[in-house]
């Protein structure tokens, strides 16, 4: 009984230490002055440990902070391409042409700021808590598959299908907090209104707040989950593709440079964004228009959807916008991984001046 009260003192004082190291993180300056000659690799957490030594709540807390500061930097600097991406994926080709073509037309008719930056208040309340919860249950996810599989080497096939699924479990665990605030902001990015995407339109929402409000009156909470089963199919794919490519990459890029750099992750980053989101543009697509109450798309079976995607013009339809997605999840995933090596290390060596 001693032992195992002195055990979760130890453990009550070394969750407190690290939530303190990572708040005093927050307000360092930018000198770099924070040491790093204890930088532990990926395969360790808060305190150190391997993953096989198992995860404690301080390791959590790190993750989920490192997550939230990411997530919300990554997606106020993307929200631009996403913008522009929706809009060509849900409006006629002849309106929005290309991606130049719809910056230009979106600068000019609305401001370039305020049309860019549409729908931006729900992405930026919905990054803290989701990428929270989002890096959490990828990295608990990790450990329990690498702790399953051993030593058999960061570069096998079976750590490829651990970060594989892990980015899809990552996924499906945040999908009830991000769903909600994709579909307003969704809604709020086309400008119009979003109950005719195809029309002329009216007045869009006039803020985050409006939005949901108006969809919880129109339709009951049910209607901020519209879409939602092809919106779990698209983000736990892309999620899943993102991470296996995003590791593979990493150690590739490692051999040649430090696994801690800043520039392995943003290279590596970037390039599972965007090879990620071009393979699964069609799943966005679908999403997009179901998350907008699209009549036709909402009455389609995927069989239809199988049938569309196999002609000329449904190739068409389904990649449209697939450039500003690409760019957006690249400049994204950059700067998302970027950020959350650098505060999770941080983390570390906070928790190590303890």
């Amino acid at each position: 009984m001693a032992q195992g009260a002195i055990y979760l003192l130890n453990g009550g004082r070394e969750q407190t230490h690290c939530l303190a190291a990572q708040l005093s993180g927050m307000v360092l300056s930018r000198s770099g002055s924070v040491r790093s000659s204890n930088v532990r690799g990926s395969g360790q957490n808060c305190s150190g440990r391997s993953a096989a030594e198992g995860t404690r709540w301080g390791d959590v807390s790190t993750w989920a902070l490192s997550g939230g500061v990411a997530g919300l930097v990554a997606d106020t600097v993307a929200h631009p391409f996403d913008t522009i991406s929706t809009r060509q994926k849900l409006r006629p080709p002849s309106e929005y042409s290309s991606f130049a073509h719809t910056t230009r037309e979106i600068a000019r008719r609305e401001g370039a700021f305020r049309g860019l930056f549409s729908g931006v208040g729900a992405t930026i309340l919905c990054a803290l808590p989701a990428t929270g919860v989002y890096f959490c249950a990828y990295e608990v996810s990790k450990a329990a598959g690498q702790s399953f599989f051993g030593e058999s080497g960061e570069d096998s096939m079976a750590f490829s299908v651990v970060h594989f699924f892990s980015g899809a479990v990552a996924e499906l665990a945040c999908s009830t907090i991000q769903v909600p605030f994709e579909v307003v902001k969704t809604r709020m990015q086309l400008g119009k209104s979003h109950q005719s995407p195809w029309g002329a339109g009216g007045k869009n929402y006039a803020s985050c707040l409006a939005g949901f409000r108006s969809i919880v009156r129109e339709d009951g909470v049910r209607g901020l989950y519209a879409g939602y089963k092809s919106c779990i199919a698209l983000d736990c794919t892309y999620a899943a593709l993102q991470f296996a490519i995003y590791e593979k990459t990493k150690l590739a890029v490692s051999l040649h440079r430090h696994a801690d750099d800043k520039i392995t992750h943003f290279v590596s980053g970037s390039a599972a964004g965007f090879v990620a989101a071009w393979i699964t543009n069609p799943l966005e697509v679908v999403a997009s228009r179901l998350m907008t109450k699209d009549a036709q798309t909402r009455a389609y079976s995927p069989r239809d959807w199988i049938r569309l995607g196999l002609t000329a013009k449904g190739v068409r339809t389904m990649w449209r916008g697939s450039l500003a997605r690409s760019l957006m999840m690249a400049s994204h995933a950059a700067v998302t991984f970027t950020v959350y090596e650098y505060m999770k290390r941080l983390g570390v060596d906070l928790c190590n001046e303890f």
